[in-house]
């Protein structure tokens, strides 16, 4: 059997970029406070290992992880986002005098990711990913609003209920009072007689 391709098929197929290779890097590299904070990056992006780094899953995961409540309905300023830190990492220059706060094969595996996450293909699995972790997201708010609200109906019945109580406790001594005052003048009346 002869398998036969096309130019064009041959031309893409090249032009693929394959995973980048963490070349030296531990894979458990996580972009540290002081990183973060030298390079004004948010603290809620890329908070995965760098091993992790180019798997459009994991990104995705990763993202709706740390942003629960305040999530982005487009995966694809999402994923620019993602990419902008991965390239400022990648162009940090070291200055004279300041300590390197990135390592260089940091530094040349963001490039890589960079490069790799900017495909076509895999911009397209990371919005079907991104679709479908955001209904999950969407569905999970949903339930946790409606818990959240149930819980205020609660309180609200159970503050009703006690003033419920309250006021019929309030009845019931008045009552008692007014039960017990003729009995207090008719003891006077007959002492004072």
């Amino acid at each position: 059997m002869v398998l036969r391709l096309s130019s064009l098929s041959l031309t893409i197929m090249l032009t693929l970029l394959k995973k980048p290779c963490l070349n030296g890097l531990p894979g458990t590299t996580v972009l540290t406070d002081e990183i973060r904070k030298e390079l004004n990056i948010n603290e809620k992006l890329l908070k995965l290992d760098a091993k992790q780094w180019s798997e459009t899953k994991a990104l995705v995961d990763d993202y709706f992880e740390n942003h629960q409540l305040d999530f982005q309905s487009i995966g694809k300023n999402v994923l620019r986002s993602i990419l902008e830190v991965l390239l400022t990492i990648s162009n940090y220059k070291y200055i004279e005098g300041n300590r390197h706060l990135i390592a260089q094969p940091l530094q040349e595996y963001s490039y890589k990711v960079y490069k790799y996450l900017r495909q076509t293909h895999l911009q397209e699995e990371f919005e079907r990913f991104f679709k479908l972790k955001e209904v999950e997201a969407r569905k999970n708010l949903q339930e946790l609003y409606a818990e959240k609200e149930g819980e205020v109906v609660e309180h609200a019945l159970e503050r009703r209920t006690l003033v419920r109580i309250g006021k019929r406790t309030e009845r019931e001594i008045d009552a008692e009072k007014e039960n017990i005052a003729p009995v207090s003048r008719i003891v006077n009346t007959k002492i004072y007689q």
